[in-house]
């Protein structure tokens, strides 16, 4: 039963993604200014809401604050669902290791959103990420991190 929801969920979950990469391309070519970057951070924080709902993700907010709460998010990393839940809440962009930059046309997507890409074991490439978070925050971004950099094992 699990594998037939998720078999029916994963292609609507695509879409999803793609109707909103597509609306950031958008706005990017057709915008300028100040408009072309936040609404490309409002879409990656519906696009959580969204995918958090296709995937049947049910999320309650306790303790609610006034925004704004900060700009670094720093959480730990328990599986793929952490990203959507964590956009819901809190639309911003990640820092990403760089294998996922390789992936297929997600890659690419990821970047036009403005994600901060780190090679792990590089230090030059650390130092690329620094500068990264710092035009991130300077444009009044948020930006999670997961210090971990990967799922954490199960308990």
């Amino acid at each position: 039963m699990n594998y037939l929801r998720i078999a029916m969920r994963a292609p609507i979950a695509f879409l999803w993604t793609e109707i909103l990469h597509f609306t950031i391309r958008f706005r990017q070519v057709f915008l300028r200014g100040k408009w072309r970057r936040q609404t490309s951070r409002d879409i990656i924080g519906l696009w959580g809401k969204g995918l958090a709902w296709i995937m049947g993700v049910r999320i309650v907010k306790r303790n609610e604050r006034d925004w704004p709460m900060g700009d670094v998010v720093i959480s730990n990393h328990m599986g793929f669902l952490d990203v959507p839940v964590l956009l819901s809440a809190f639309p911003s962009v990640f820092i990403i290791k760089m294998e996922m930059r390789r992936v297929f046309h997600f890659g690419k997507a990821l970047e036009d959103q403005g994600h901060v890409f780190v090679e792990r074991g590089s230090e030059a490439s650390r130092r690329s990420a620094r500068d990264g978070v710092r035009r991130v925050l300077g444009n009044g971004d948020r930006i999670i991190v997961f210090p971990e950099g990967k799922a954490s094992p199960e308990v």
